[in-house]
C-alpha cells in the first residue's frame, strides 16, 4: 500500500467500512480513508487506479505493531498495541 515503509502487520476496517487502519513492523500505524462508491474517476480523464495516501499517519511505537482494533461503534477510535508493550488508544480527527 502507497504511503507506508515497513511490511505491514496488522489491520483493521472501521465497522461503518469507511476506513482501514494497518500496522508494520516499522511502529507506524497509517489509516486510509475508503472510497465511497462512485467517489472514483469523478474528474475527466482522471485515472481510477490511483493509490490512496494515507490520511493518517501515526508514529508511536518503538517496535512492531501487533494489533490494530477500530471501536464497534465510533470509527473515529482506534487501538493500536507493539512488541514495546505499550497500547495507546485515540481519537482520529477529521481533516
Amino acid at each position: 500500500m502507497p504511503g507506508r515503509e515497513g511490511e505491514l502487520l496488522r489491520g483493521a476496517w472501521s465497522a461503518d467500512g469507511g476506513k482501514v487502519a494497518a500496522g508494520s513492523a516499522d511502529g507506524l500505524l497509517n489509516v486510509w480513508r475508503v472510497p465511497e462508491a462512485g467517489d472514483e474517476g469523478k474528474g475527466e480523464g482522471e485515472d481510477v487506479r490511483r493509490p490512496l495516501r494515507p490520511v493518517w499517519r501515526l508514529p508511536g511505537h518503538a517496535g512492531a505493531v501487533t494489533a490494530v482494533a477500530f471501536h464497534p461503534s465510533r470509527p473515529d477510535v482506534l487501538a493500536s498495541v507493539g512488541t514495546d508493550g505499550v497500547a495507546y488508544v485515540g481519537v482520529l480527527d477529521d481533516e
